[in-house]
C-alpha cells in the first residue's frame, strides 16, 4: 500500500495524543495532528509539525517510522510553483535504526511525495496535492 493524505479519526487522534510525541519545533508543546500522510501496510507515516516563522522556508515534521518517531527538519525551494525542492537539514535517527537509514530516506521521499503542496486530503488541495511535482536534494 502507498501513502495516502488522510483525516485522522477521533480514535487515532487520541492514540496519537496519548504519545506525547514533542513537537520538533518547539518541544514545549506535543503534537496533536488532525491529518497525516500514512502508509498503513508499511507503519510509516508523516505529520507537520511546525514551519519557522523566522526562516519561512523551514519546516518542522515527525515521520513515525516503524512506530519510533523521528524528528525532520526541512527546507523548500519553489520554481514557479513547481516543482517544490526539499533539501534535509536534519534528521534525528536514533542509532539502533543508523542501518536503516536508507529504508528511512526512501520512506521520507515517498511521503513527501504525496504530501505534495500541504497534505490535506479535501478538495482542492487533494488535486493541488497530486499535481505538485516533488524534488529531493537527499
Amino acid at each position: 500500500m502507498a501513502f495516502v493524505n488522510e483525516r485522522m479519526t477521533k480514535e487515532e487522534m487520541a492514540e496519537f495524543e496519548a504519545k506525547a510525541i514533542p513537537n520538533p519545533g518547539n518541544n514545549f508543546i506535543t503534537l496533536s495532528p488532525s491529518r497525516w500522510t500514512i502508509n498503513r501496510e508499511g507503519n510509516v507515516f508523516l505529520v507537520k509539525a511546525s514551519q519557522n516563522r523566522e526562516e519561512p522556508d523551514e519546516y518542522y515534521f515527525v515521520l513515525c517510522w516503524n512506530d519510533i518517531p523521528l524528528a525532520v527538519k526541512l527546507k523548500e525551494t519553489w520554481v514557479k510553483g513547481s516543482p517544490r525542492k526539499w533539501e534535509l537539514i536534519s534528521l534525528h535517527i536514533k542509532e539502533n535504526l543508523i542501518e536503516k537509514r536508507f529504508e528511512i530516506l526512501q520512506s521520507l521521499k515517498e511521503a513527501l511525495t504525496v504530501y505534495g503542496y500541504n497534505g490535506n486530503p479535501d478538495e482542492p488541495f487533494d488535486n493541488i496535492n497530486k499535481n505538485t511535482k516533488v524534488e529531493f536534494n537527499f
